[in-house]
């Protein structure tokens, strides 16, 4: 869920958030009498948490949009976390699985959507990017039927092996290499990765300016 999504991304900073505004926020609340459980003690410190973390990255109001955006799906993600251990608890392990895959092919895209607004200058932009991709115009189609196929054919064997690791088997025959076979693979992947690689210009690193 979004919470995982926020202990393994960028972690320095998250600490910090949370350890000097999130739990402070907590602790303020139960002084006024708030329990952890109630409506305002879920809404309030993560919504203030990824406000000053939409601050800290900038003054636009882009920064404050993407910092609202997340503080919602962590309050979400906390008004919904016992129902969904519940849900995942009642089902079977190969319904379960398929609920735990669902949550994170979700997790993925929602984090996808906040950073349209994350990066591009303005929140105006950002809503006009997903309204393109909603559409399917304003560009050119990012997959060819090729690329589409060879897409699909590589997630299914992903899909496949992750089937198997659960089921206890194994469809990794790599390691029963030799050593030369070993080289030969490592020199082919070196020389596909220079061949096909784009090194035109030069992508500067998005925190440069933070």
């Amino acid at each position: 869920d979004i919470a995982e999504f926020w202990n393994r991304w960028h972690i320095s900073l998250t600490h910090w958030l949370r350890d000097y505004i999130f739990y402070p926020s907590m602790r303020l609340l139960r002084k006024w009498g708030l329990r952890s459980a109630s409506l305002w003690a879920v809404l309030v410190p993560p919504l203030v948490t990824m406000l000053v973390s939409g601050i800290w990255h900038g003054p636009g109001t882009h920064y404050l949009l993407w910092g609202l955006y997340h503080g919602v799906l962590l309050a979400l993600s906390a008004a919904t976390a016992r129902w969904r251990k519940q849900v995942a608890e009642s089902l079977k392990p190969a319904w379960r699985a398929a609920f735990s895959g669902v949550q994170v092919l979700l997790t993925f895209h929602l984090v996808l959507v906040g950073w349209v607004f994350f990066r591009l200058p303005s929140e105006g932009d950002g809503i006009a990017f997903l309204r393109q991709i909603a559409s399917g115009t304003g560009g050119t189609p990012l997959l060819t039927p090729l690329t589409a196929l060879t897409a699909g054919i590589l997630l299914l064997a992903f899909i496949l092996m992750e089937i198997a690791r659960m089921a206890g088997l194994s469809l990794d025959p790599l390691p029963d290499l030799p050593k030369w076979a070993w080289w030969v693979l490592a020199y082919v992947l070196l020389f596909l990765l220079l061949f096909m690689g784009n090194f035109e210009g030069s992508q500067p690193f998005i925190y440069e300016r933070f």
